[in-house]
């Protein structure tokens, strides 16, 4: 926790709240999610979501995102709210930009492995049936894209992390995988309707269950971008273990999931580029070599894949 900036927040979130139009009277951390600055804020009748937030272009989509999502009633998420006076958020107080958000009720998830199962699927299916608004496809040339590129990148920086760690075998293996997995992932980027809207984030953390639990809510929209929405399902498998990949896919697909690249030679090639993010991205965070280092047998089990199923075909 950065201590500075939350006494800052402590003397001046009241002020933010007064932006949007609300009176805010209570703040607490909110620790776990992505990036640091993130406040549970409350009005005495409501409570919302209040974040720190760098003003790149990848915001303005995920924010247009969030609005779309608003009119889905198969799924809760963080509403943002708009400036007291109109206009565009985030708004800036000081050297800080914020957004507001309305607040996702229910607890983090906790289910039983079948029913988390079932709440993977809906929300999944609920993102990638949500149509985007002509204001969001405006700005879509801004948000953050999973493509080859961008997991091309992900995995220079692994690899330059891991250095020495990594054998040259495993290293050429490696790159031999990320190679197939790419050309995997260009091909589905070929079918029509399948490059669409992901969150790229969700996992049992970032699922909002209610007391009764019938009704699903997903936070934490900070990696949100468009790509193929089976990257979507594959980032969410990454944190399962692979005897549950058949049950994910099946209760997406019957919620009205219809990504393409589930079954198949896709899948392996699609894991490993979520493995690559993954690993990637701890690598560049506060995590110790250490818990890097625990990864990488995963990893390379995840390599091995995609090559194994290109000599095979």
């Amino acid at each position: 926790m950065n201590a500075a900036r939350d006494a800052e927040v402590a003397s001046s979130y009241a002020s933010v709240g007064a932006l949007f139009g609300v009176d805010l009277i209570s703040y607490e951390l909110l620790p776990g999610f992505t990036g640091d600055g993130v406040y549970k804020v409350s009005d005495g009748h409501a409570d919302y979501v209040l974040k720190e937030v760098v003003d790149e272009p990848g915001l303005a989509f995920q924010l247009a995102w969030l609005r779309d999502l608003a009119s889905n009633p198969d799924i809760r998420t963080p509403t943002p709210l708009g400036r007291a006076e109109g206009g565009v958020v985030p708004v800036s107080l000081g050297d800080r930009k914020w957004i507001l958000s309305k607040w996702v009720a229910g607890r983090i998830s906790a289910l039983e492995t079948d029913q988390l199962m079932a709440a993977y699927g809906r929300v999944l299916s609920a993102l990638h049936r949500t149509e985007l608004s002509d204001s969001t496809t405006r700005v879509t040339t801004a948000a953050r894209r999973y493509d080859s590129v961008y997991f091309d990148k992900a995995a220079g920086t692994l690899t330059e992390a891991l250095g020495d760690a990594l054998a040259r075998a495993d290293l050429e293996l490696l790159w031999r995988a990320m190679l197939v997995s790419e050309e995997v992932l260009e091909s589905l980027e070929k079918i029509q309707g399948e490059i669409g809207a992901v969150h790229a984030g969700i996992h049992e953390d970032h699922l909002m269950v209610d007391e009764q639990g019938g009704s699903v809510g997903v936070v934490d929209f900070a990696r949100c971008g468009l790509g193929v929405r089976a990257l979507d399902v594959a980032m969410v498998a990454h944190y399962l273990p692979d005897e549950r990949h058949d049950e994910l896919r099946s209760q997406y697909a019957a919620r009205g999931g219809t990504a393409a690249g589930l079954d198949g030679y896709e899948w392996p090639s699609l894991l490993l580029l979520t493995a690559v993010d993954n690993l990637a991205t701890l690598s560049l965070s506060r995590h110790t070599r250490e818990q890097l280092l625990s990864g990488l047998p995963d990893l390379l089990d995840c390599a091995q894949r995609p090559v194994v199923t290109r000599v095979r075909g």
